[in-house]
């Protein structure tokens, strides 16, 4: 069985069993792709949009039940994406929009862009670009309309036209059943996931 702070390899891909307000091992890996591989990374993630589903996340991970701070998970969420100094795709609901996009510029990056989206072909919901480069710019995909299903291999197939033969990652903070981490494959990066869940 999987456990807690373990960090497995599939191939070329890495997975991460942890919580994210202990970023350590997340780092560690990180780190370790971007020192061996000198790959270029961005941030996929489609995080818990309300208070109430990140408490129950916690409480099916089977660890410490307890409230949480919207405001500092996302800024855990983002935070890897904010020390790189890359872009951060982030899906959210719509109530928890103004909060991501103030929390973006609080972090010292640029809401490149907003489309809504949704999900599982019902509910409405949003994707944000969250533009953390030293020089950000406008080379983002159109996501408008589709749904979360699709729009991980849309930015995946977007970056590769832009990053050509380059090696590539992408990081998924709260990976859950692996779509990120799926799409990778299928497109030819290097997916780094953090799940808190070791089922």
């Amino acid at each position: 069985p999987v456990k807690t702070g373990q960090a497995w390899t599939v191939g070329r891909h890495w997975f991460v069993c942890g919580d994210l307000e202990d970023q350590n091992r997340l780092e560690e890996v990180i780190n370790h792709v971007d020192d061996q591989q000198t790959d270029q990374g961005i941030m996929y993630v489609d995080p818990p949009w309300t208070k109430s589903l990140a408490a129950g996340f916690r409480t099916k991970a089977g660890v410490e039940k307890r409230s949480v701070d919207l405001n500092n998970l996302f800024w855990e969420i983002l935070e890897p994406a904010r020390k790189r100094r890359t872009v951060a795709f982030m899906e959210g609901g719509n109530g928890e929009r103004e909060l991501v996009i103030d929390l973006v510029q609080a972090m010292g990056g640029v809401v490149g862009n907003v489309w809504e989206i949704t999900y599982y072909k019902k509910k409405p919901c949003f994707i944000l670009a969250a533009d953390f480069r030293d020089q950000p710019r406008n080379d983002f995909p159109d996501l408008t309309g589709l749904d979360d299903e699709q729009t991980p291999k849309a930015v995946l197939d977007h970056y590769t036209a832009i990053l050509g033969d380059t090696k590539k990652f992408v990081v998924d903070p709260c990976g859950g059943r692996g779509l990120t981490a799926r799409t990778a494959e299928q497109c030819g990066w290097t997916a780094i996931t953090l799940e808190l869940s070791p089922y």
